[in-house]
């Protein structure tokens, strides 16, 4: 799920790193905070698929486990 967000991001960071000046400092300040953008957008998405599949995830493995114990 997290790369539908990840990937338009990156996509035009790329875009930017080809076309513009990567000489210029305020080119280095948007290309630090586009990979802190990255960073965190990729931390939330783990962090909140893992709360809200985790325990169905438990769920369906017990549930797997009594289907199987015979």
């Amino acid at each position: 799920m997290h790369y539908w967000f990840l990937g338009p991001v990156a996509i035009g960071v790329s875009i930017g790193a080809i076309t513009g000046d990567a000489a210029e400092p305020g080119a280095w300040v948007y290309y630090l905070l586009s990979a802190l953008v990255l960073a965190v957008t990729y931390w939330l998405c783990r962090r909140e698929s893992a709360r809200r599949f985790g325990p169905l995830l438990t769920r369906m493995e017990a549930v797997y486990q009594d289907l199987t114990a015979t």
